[in-house]
């Protein structure tokens, strides 16, 4: 009976505001979803479930590990800001990034990738995540380095037009550059990547000239310094010329 009137209480105030108590609006139908929600059974007992999770996450078997991890990320999706704000959760993930198993640190940086990529108006989350999603791109663990690679992807793309992620954005396209010899996947997103970030129009390829020769520079580099070969650049600015002179690519 108590909610009823909690409710009647809103409605009552509604009525003294002018309003039709029939029709609440939204501000009163929100308040009245969140009372009437605060006094399920299964919200109230919330953190008792967190906790469960969280507790999952040290259990000796990695498959409950991963599992554990995979259900954590469902929940950021649904509340970013809400889950990656309690200490107790932030210390868990973090502590996650260097588990022994691959599969625990793969679905780990899908987790900060997917905060970081919802919490897209906020630097600090950007800030804070970034590097430990970015040193993942080294990773013994192939699945890990490509959700990686992924995520610098995804970052890069959504931050290329703001100035106060410059410096993240250009670490991030040094370390893409870095992991084109993994295998032709890699060297196919990474393209791809530079592609949809340098040449998607002329004045975009003229803005991000000082970003291409810095990555030209570092992936010529990292080639000397490893024996290997940066034959992935002029691949990619052939792709571009030859798309820019058919019509089919950029511009």
């Amino acid at each position: 009976a108590a909610q009823w009137d909690s409710i009647d209480d809103v409605a009552h105030r509604c009525s003294l505001g002018g309003r039709n108590p029939s029709f609440l609006g939204r501000e009163a139908t929100l308040r009245i979803s969140r009372h009437l929600a605060s006094r399920r059974v299964f919200l109230r007992s919330f953190d008792a479930v967190l906790m469960s999770v969280l507790g999952m996450l040290n259990e000796p078997q990695a498959t409950t590990r991963a599992r554990a991890v995979k259900a954590l990320a469902t929940i950021v999706e649904a509340d970013p800001a809400g889950i990656l704000s309690d200490q107790r959760v932030r210390t868990a993930v973090r502590n996650r990034l260097v588990d022994l198993a691959i599969s625990v640190r793969e679905h780990t940086v899908d987790l900060m990738g997917r905060y970081v990529l919802a919490c897209s108006n906020s630097q600090e989350a950007l800030r804070e995540y970034y590097e430990a999603v970015a040193d993942r791109i080294t990773d013994i663990g192939l699945s890990v380095r490509k959700r990686a690679v992924r995520t610098l992807r995804d970052i890069c793309l959504q931050h290329q037009d703001n100035s106060s992620s410059a410096e993240i954005v250009a670490d991030a396209c040094r370390r893409l550059s870095m992991r084109v010899g993994d295998d032709d996947t890699f060297r196919d997103l990474v393209m791809k990547t530079f592609q949809l970030l340098w040449f998607s129009s002329p004045e975009m390829a003229a803005a991000r000239a000082p970003q291409i020769v810095d990555v030209v520079v570092a992936a010529s580099s990292a080639s000397t310094a490893s024996d290997g070969n940066a034959d992935w650049i002029a691949a990619l600015f052939r792709k571009v010329i030859n798309g820019a002179n058919g019509g089919s690519l950029c511009y």
